[in-house]
């Protein structure tokens, strides 16, 4: 991808921030550019070293949900949680 750097130069201390892997890494950004749905399953710390990626990204332990969705909504103080099957 033009105009990314690979995630480890980046954040080259992701793996000891005590999350194990698997991680999801996707950039900040969350809607409205092309690299919103960039995307990487990383199954193991040293993938973290070829992986380019928009920056900044987020790098989080991935957790299988057996393929619900959860969706939470946050306005001020009112938080709204819902569950529904994801695409699987």
């Amino acid at each position: 991808m033009p105009g990314t750097t690979p995630i480890h130069r980046a954040y080259p201390h992701a793996p000891c921030a005590g999350c194990p892997p698997p991680y999801i890494v996707k950039p900040v950004v969350a809607c409205g550019t092309a690299d919103s749905h960039s995307m990487a399953l990383v199954l193991w710390a040293e993938a973290l070293a070829g992986l380019p990626l928009p920056l900044p990204a987020v790098v989080q332990e991935f957790v299988n949900h057996d393929a619900l969705i959860h969706k939470v909504y946050v306005a001020g103080d009112k938080v709204r949680a819902r569950g529904g099957e994801g695409v699987g």
